[in-house]
């Protein structure tokens, strides 16, 4: 009986649908039934044309290929569920194959422009700031695939540029740290201060290691992620993700993983987990390398003294060498590069003119400014007698208030966010972001640098050619006083992390 009713209203909805086809042109594209809108009837239909029930005409069949994919199954009636969800636009064209130039050109301007602004954010007179754009833009992309409407397009102006080129940027990031000439190892001389004899050691190039992961509270509440945004997390972040009720055990493994990813320097990110939040979405980074000239303990560490902008003094060792790379910001400030050894990254560090205060420099950076400091000038100066302090430091903070500020208050917003792409199905509404917590640590000393960051995004749901040679002209640069400093991807020229020096001893 129910066979038979089925066959009966399904032929009631394609004779009545053929009239209202007739009317019109084309189809629109999910809506089977012909009546002008793309409903949870179509998606009915079109399980009745699975099942091979009823009879229906060529439009219907081309309207039920709802997924464009040249055939009507099963999958068409998701897709229209979806569509009905507010997943999916279906008057949407599909997205165009990006040119890799054009994301790298990109991503890169966009990664200049957030690392100016979020340094200019964080920062505070006399208080020492040192963070990562990437870990923070790589953290926040993730989450931007979960985003529509006013929420995704203040996301991508904070951001600096659109989902698609954000994806397809941090998805081809690694191969921006690919250096084919390191395949082959090789060795050098290396003093042992213990015995005082050179040995042989193998060259290792630094490296920056990038993890992501996805957390989701399964803890029995009637909210469903979108497959879609679970696969975008891993084909282009190559993400982990861990399904757990959000307990003391769950917030123990999130801060075994962020110990485990950062290579121990960072041991944790939550002092407790919320056990009501939907998700949290997490990017960490480990940055390991040794100087690509190293100092000499014996010769190239004295004491010396740091001023900073009130007049106080901290008496620090400086490491001293002699550089090739000057880097400059016009009249505003004079720098260098320290490079690391297979000179795929290097140390930089800005430091203002006299009588220029850090924090007024600071607040007058621009991205495109950065990005022109930051490429090495070979006319200004051959060679820069460079100072470094020995340092370490550790920054936490949450950086909620910092990106509202920067533009993106929606997605903060209860009951304004708009963050249903993130999830298939919740009776509640649609989450939010409750949080962006971020830590950071470095380690600057006579051997190189170490440096790590991580980046968690807390999702809360409802209850849910040469010149002849020149005498060379040099400057001496002692970082003796409030700095910028940042470490950089060579073949990119961006900031992996940046900082600003304001005082030492604290």
């Amino acid at each position: 009986m129910k066979k038979i009713l089925a066959i009966l209203l399904a032929g009631t909805l394609a004779v009545s649908s053929m009239a209202v086809a007739s009317a019109g042109t084309a189809p629109k594209r999910g809506d089977v039934n012909l009546d002008g809108k793309v409903d949870i009837v179509d998606a009915t239909t079109i399980q009745n044309i699975c099942a091979d029930l009823g009879n229906y005409s060529a439009e219907q069949m081309t309207a039920a290929d709802a997924d464009n994919d040249g055939k009507v199954i099963i999958s068409d009636a998701t897709f229209i569920q979806e569509i009905v969800a507010g997943l999916i636009d279906p008057d949407a064209t599909e997205p165009k194959e990006l040119d890799p130039a054009e994301v790298y050109a990109k991503g890169n301007t966009a990664s200049f422009n957030f690392s100016a602004e979020l340094l200019k954010s964080c920062a505070k007179s006399g208080k020492n700031t040192f963070v990562s754009p990437f870990s923070v833009m790589a953290a926040l992309s993730m989450t931007s695939n979960g985003a529509n409407g006013t929420t995704l397009e203040e996301m991508e102006k904070t951001l600096g540029a659109d989902r698609d080129t954000l994806n397809a940027y941090f998805k081809a990031y690694p191969t921006y740290l690919e250096y084919p000439d390191w395949t082959t190892p090789y060795y050098e001389d290396k003093l042992n201060y213990e015995t005082w004899e050179y040995e042989k050691v193998k060259v290792v190039p630094a490296t920056l290691e990038i993890a992501n992961s996805l957390w989701y509270n399964n803890n029995g509440r009637n909210v469903k992620l979108n497959p879609a945004f679970v696969k975008d997390a891993l084909d282009y972040y190559n993400s982990e993700v861990f399904a757990a009720p959000f307990t003391p055990e769950t917030c123990d493994a999130l801060n075994g993983w962020v110990n485990e990813k950062t290579h121990e320097m960072i041991p944790e990110i939550l002092d407790e987990i919320n056990p009501d939040a939907l998700m949290y979405l997490a990017n960490a980074i480990a940055f390991e390398g040794d100087w690509g000239k190293p100092y000499d303990k014996r010769y190239d560490v004295r004491e010396g003294t740091f001023t900073d902008d009130n007049g106080k003094q901290t008496t620090v060792e400086l490491m001293s060498s002699t550089e090739g790379t000057y880097i400059g910001d016009g009249d505003y400030a004079d720098g260098f590069m320290k490079y690391y050894k297979g000179y795929n990254y290097a140390f930089a560090a800005l430091l203002p003119k006299e009588g220029v205060k850090l924090s007024d420099y600071i607040n007058s950076l621009t991205g495109e400014r950065l990005k022109n400091a930051l490429k090495p000038d070979t006319k200004t100066y051959d060679y820069v007698n460079a100072y470094i302090p020995k340092f370490k430091q550790e920054y936490d903070t949450s950086l909620k208030t910092n990106l509202i500020t920067m533009g993106m208050p929606t997605a903060f917003a209860e009951g304004q966010a708009d963050f249903n792409r993130m999830i298939e199905y919740s009776p509640d509404g649609s989450p939010w972001i409750g949080d962006v917590l971020h830590k950071t640590f470095i380690d600057v000393n006579e051997t190189g640098t170490s440096a790590a960051a991580v980046t968690v995004v807390e999702i809360e749901a409802p209850t849910a050619t040469p010149d002849p040679p020149k005498p060379p002209k040099t400057i001496t640069i002692r970082l003796n006083r409030p700095f910028v400093y940042m470490i950089v991807n060579t073949k990119t020229n961006t900031p992996v992390f940046i900082g600003a020096m304001e005082t030492m001893g604290e």
